[in-house]
């Protein structure tokens, strides 16, 4: 089970990162609505969020499928419990939350239509047996969907000094609490590992011309200091590289970017 590959990525209430993965959401729904409705996301679909979090895109995923229905799984209760609050106060009785691993999802075989993992697979340790779990719960002939990144895609430019090596310590503390800062370009192949067909990967640019220099840093680059083990960069290092990014690209002509990976394939009929 997850439970022995994924141990650090507690988010525990800390409103810092949640308000990262609120930025997160708002920023990106404009880009995820177009690739969720291109791949045939469809009104009456009941929907999969796994590795849901707070619950910001099961909301919004729920106004894509007014006739369908929408659970979000996760393991942290503190997530959980903002996600039903945010779910309530806007009356989505079509949206519900289960607390479980991603890997063993209490949810019949074949119960729903559309299964969707955004930012997930790169905290795991197996993410093929989670796609291939993702896979059992969806019917045959339906859609999974995973959006993940990958380090090798983060350029900034001109290059402020330190950047390099955060990004080598964020991937070494990544694969020390079991994930992998390199999965987007492996989502075809974990993807056709778990059994699934017709797999397709598309990249989207993800820039900072796009979204703002400070939400671009805080989305591509913020979730590192929760990764960068001390003894690889101290805190204050970490910090100091963020400061050199921010100077970086208040410069004319500044450019900084990342890659968004979106994997789908379809469950065997």
């Amino acid at each position: 089970m997850l439970e022995d590959q994924v141990h650090s990525y507690d988010h525990g209430g800390d409103p810092v990162e949640l308000g990262r993965l609120s930025l997160q959401a708002d920023v990106a729904w404009a880009m995820e609505r177009a690739q969720l409705l291109s791949v045939g996301l469809k009104p009456t679909d009941r929907v999969l969020d796994v590795g849901c979090g707070p619950g910001h895109l099961s909301c919004r995923i729920a106004e894509l499928v007014p006739e369908g229905s929408v659970t979000g799984v996760d393991t942290d209760p503190n997530l959980l419990a903002s996600a039903r609050r945010s779910a309530a106060k806007l009356g989505l009785d079509r949206v519900s939350f289960e607390r479980s691993w991603a890997d063993g999802m209490p949810l019949d075989t074949a119960s729903a239509d559309f299964a969707y993992a955004r930012f997930l697979l790169q905290h795991v340790g197996q993410p093929v047996d989670v796609i291939r779990e993702m896979g059992r719960v969806i019917r045959p002939g339906g859609t999974v969907m995973v959006v993940d990144t990958d380090d090798g895609g983060i350029l900034v430019h001109p290059e402020p000094s330190g950047l390099k090596e955060l990004l080598e310590a964020s991937q070494a503390g990544q694969a020390a609490q079991g994930g992998d800062r390199l999965i987007g370009r492996k989502l075809a192949h974990h993807m056709t590992a778990a059994g699934l067909e017709d797999v397709q990967v598309q990249v989207v640019p993800f820039t900072s011309s796009l979204v703002g220099t400070e939400a671009w840093i805080q989305i591509c680059l913020g979730f590192k200091t929760r990764v960068v083990e001390d003894d690889a960069l101290s805190v204050d290092r970490v910090r100091s590289t963020l400061d050199a990014v921010r100077r970086a690209l208040q410069q004319p002509g500044a450019f900084a970017q990342t890659l968004v990976y979106v994997a789908t394939g379809t469950v065997p009929r």
